[in-house]
């Protein structure tokens, strides 16, 4: 370091790249819950928006494509007209449903996300797909919910996931018993910045049935970014080549 220049010779450049697309996949069994008993609706309501119509009027739509098609388009339509910025379009959310049969190296090729949802059996192709898809970078969110079995959840995941799970904490849910977050990470500033009351406040949220997770038994490259105020993991993260894989202890949906 020259001493005449430290601000120069210390500075620190960082380029970040922000795709206005998100490709996701979710795999889950077929089932035939509906409304907020199938945890895809709590996904689905959390990437809604709607496209401005008319003067303040709202459309509605059948779904969420259709929501972020609409909006995508009215936006590029202003942008040709001159009447937005080419950066004023829409960030947006593809959401695909797929069930672990479907599962193959080339269906995942284009996908940013995958989101596991209650499954706990896979075929051995699909774990392979899985497994090459993180390896060349791409990122996992395991999300196990109240109808997963640990046994069952461990010997289809074990490959990928941060950690074994054992059996829930409680049987069902009472609501005299529950936990709140903590971020575990102090280097993920992103759930830093998740911890102040204006941008969420992690900490407000209560967890009430979550499975249990031994902090010891973390596999390599793994690390707990969330534990819950009882001291159990709630969110884990493993590294495996390019990719990683996140563990979500208590599930997505209303159980």
């Amino acid at each position: 370091l020259r001493p005449d220049a430290l601000d120069e010779d210390n500075a620190l450049e960082r380029q970040f790249t922000v795709l206005p697309h998100l490709n996701l996949i979710l795999v889950q069994n077929i089932t035939d819950l509906r409304g907020f008993d199938n945890p895809r609706t709590w996904l689905e309501l959390a990437m809604h928006n709607q496209a401005e119509k008319g003067a303040g009027a709202k459309a509605k739509f059948n779904n969420v494509q259709e929501a972020y098609a609409a909006a995508s388009q009215e936006a590029i339509r202003k942008m040709e007209s001159g009447a937005a910025d080419p950066t004023a379009i829409p960030f947006s959310v593809s959401l695909e449903g797929k069930i672990p049969e479907q599962i193959n190296p080339d269906l995942l090729r284009d996908a940013h996300l995958v989101i596991a949802l209650d499954v706990d059996q896979l075929l051995p192709e699909a774990m392979d797909a899985f497994r090459g898809y993180v390896m060349r970078g791409g990122t996992i969110l395991l999300a196990p919910g109240a109808s997963v079995k640990a046994e069952r959840f461990n010997a289809a995941f074990g490959p990928l996931s941060p950690a074994p799970m054992a059996p829930p904490a409680t049987g069902s849910i009472d609501p005299r018993r529950y936990e709140q977050c903590l971020v575990e990470a102090g280097d993920a500033a992103f759930l830093r910045e998740l911890e102040d009351p204006r941008h969420g406040n992690l900490g407000a949220a209560r967890f009430y049935r979550w499975f249990k997770v031994d902090p010891e038994s973390l596999a390599d490259e793994s690390r707990v970014l969330l534990a819950l105020s009882d001291g159990d993991p709630l969110l884990l993260e493993r590294t495996l080549g390019r990719g990683r894989v996140l563990l979500w202890t208590a599930g997505l949906g209303g159980d």
